[in-house]
């Protein structure tokens, strides 16, 4: 008997390596899918399976060893659009798209609570690649349109960073234009720190300012190179990285047809990092990964006590050092009642508590007062040309200085009540300073630099 299904990648099973339990919950959604035998109408000796329907249940599962458990016995008949998940630790719920809504699943109980419709004041819209910012408790993704424009006689496409509220389904779009008409489904990632919200159009990496939606950052991965791509990436906090999957595509050229073909051979994976603002990726892994290829409806998880990246191949995870780069453990899934695919998994160790160090560029520039702690915090000279001195009524743990358009140009740890700052290589303006506390106080102070 055939099987006819959409499979989103293609893939071959290397070596097995045994893996220890990894401890790191990770979640998201356990797809059931169930099929139909057909008779070919033409030769009724053949039969074959087409996709009929599907159920999902939410599940928790242990990347390192394959093991998924559902959480409680509900099942649901919804659809999974690939647009992102969101696993809320503050609330305890997990979010996907099902259709036109907001999907949320109670982490303990496992029941879908909610499925809200999205609303857009601005006119109807997706609202895709989606992700939960740790820094500030808030789901950013893409707000996409399609409106007509009467001058050109053609749909026109509208892309824009936004935030949504899943309880009640309202996307609120924060670029003031568009910056793009599309994106690539290769992942998105949030740099909590930065407050930069990352996208791919093509070999494109797009960074978006978080505060006001405008381009932080846009790089070319790969320039020059078709047969190159990097995806399935996401941002760790344990060390501001942002990884992905490098992939590399070998095809052979024939001339069946009385002109040059191409025909795909075959196809390497490896981990990678990228730098954001270059676009220089640095493969990570010395060999092939185990998996020529990754499932985009899988999802990605670090988890940053191990420092593991971990990728799903549609019939199993694949865990990476993300100091080697070598496989750590290639586990199949096993379904505790019964799955075909485990889908938009997310963890919630990897930035759990980020905070902010690049303030919003509109507290450098704004008429309105700062809030300021003016007698906890003192900096002196100010204005100033080579040197400042920094003292505080309270420990500092963090510090980062921001220039009027809103780039991060210092940052450090400080772990005491004053620290001092060499400005000599700052050019001459207006800068912010952010102040973060031990006990959670935010501080910002403007600085001249002569």
């Amino acid at each position: 008997m055939k099987r006819f299904q959409l499979i989103s990648v293609l893939i071959f099973l290397g070596s097995v390596i045994q893996a220890q339990t990894s401890g790191l919950p990770v979640y998201g959604l356990v797809r059931q899918n169930f099929y139909t035998a057909v008779t070919d109408p033409v030769d009724s000796t053949i039969t074959f399976e087409v996709f009929d329907s599907a159920k999902i249940h939410l599940g928790i599962a242990d990347p390192a060893i394959g093991n998924i458990q559902r959480i409680g016995n509900t099942s649901y008949n919804s659809a999974i659009n690939l647009t992102g998940s969101v696993l809320n630790p503050y609330n305890n719920t997990f979010v996907f798209m099902g259709g036109a809504g907001f999907n949320i699943f109670d982490l303990n109980t496992g029941i879908m609570t909610d499925n809200i419709p999205l609303y857009n004041p601005l006119g109807e819209s997706y609202f895709d690649n989606f992700r939960l910012n740790n820094s500030d408790s808030t789901i950013y993704g893409l707000a996409r349109r399609s409106f007509f424009d009467p001058l050109t006689g053609f749909f026109e496409g509208s892309v824009k960073l936004a935030k949504a509220d899943p309880l009640t389904g309202l996307v609120t779009e924060i670029s003031p234009f568009s910056v793009g008409e599309g994106f690539s489904l290769s992942g998105s990632a949030i740099d909590p720190h930065q407050m930069i919200y990352y996208f791919a159009i093509g070999n494109r990496l797009l960074g978006l300012d978080l505060y006001n939606g405008s381009v932080y950052s846009d790089v070319t991965l790969f320039p020059g190179a078709s047969d190159t791509y990097f995806g399935n990436f996401t941002y760790s906090c344990t060390d501001t990285t942002l990884y992905g999957l490098a992939g590399q595509l070998y095809y052979s050229v024939d001339s069946m047809f009385g002109f040059p073909t191409q025909t795909l051979d075959s196809a390497t994976l490896k981990l990678a990092k990228v730098d954001p603002n270059t676009g220089e990726v640095t493969v990570l892994s010395p060999v092939s990964l185990p998996y020529n290829a990754y499932s985009v409806n899988a999802g990605t998880v670090i988890d940053p006590y191990s420092k593991t990246y971990y990728f799903g191949s549609g019939y199993g995870f694949v865990g990476v050092s993300m100091i080697t780069g070598l496989p750590v453990s290639v586990a199949p899934y096993t379904f505790d009642q019964g799955g075909t695919y485990f889908d938009m998994m997310r963890g919630s160790d990897n930035c759990l508590d980020a905070l902010p160090r690049r303030p919003d560029p509109s507290l450098i520039t704004s008429s309105d007062d700062i809030t300021e702690n003016t007698g906890q915090i003192k900096i002196s000279p100010n204005p100033a040309s080579d040197e400042i001195q920094i003292s505080s009524a309270y420990e500092l743990r963090q510090l980062s200085v921001m220039s009027v358009n809103g780039s991060l140009v210092y940052a450090c740890d400080v772990n005491s009540d004053r620290t001092s700052i060499d400005i000599t290589s700052l050019s001459k303006g207006l800068y912010l300073i952010q102040l973060l506390g031990s006990g959670g106080q935010v501080d910002y102070k403007k600085m001249v630099k002569e």
